[in-house]
């Protein structure tokens, strides 16, 4: 082999090496990238389910709400009759036995 076959081998070689190299990072890079993708993936499913629960301790705290509203309109309603049934039986006369 001449100097000038040497050297175009050698030349020829670097370039392959450094072809390679690149070819190697890239893999590495994606592989890299493969795995980050899956755990930002995993992530967003987690934080879509505490987004789930949220919405359903939102849907929870408004049927509370409701509940407190109705609880209170009963009590006021039963006061009023409270109130009606003292008022009658004041009227009429007739003694009201109820212990509260």
């Amino acid at each position: 082999m001449s100097g000038n076959s040497k050297l175009r081998a050698s030349v020829l070689v670097d370039l392959v090496d450094r072809f390679s190299a690149g070819a190697r990072k890239m893999a590495w890079l994606s592989s890299k990238l493969g795995k980050g993708l899956a755990g930002a993936q995993a992530e967003l499913k987690q934080l879509q389910a505490q987004a789930g629960r949220l919405d359903q301790l939102r849907a929870l705290q408004s049927r509370l709400g409701k509940t407190a509203a109705d609880m209170a309109a009963a009590k006021k309603r039963a006061a009023e009759l409270e109130h009606r049934a003292i008022s009658m039986s004041l009227c009429f006369g007739i003694p009201l036995c109820v212990d509260l």
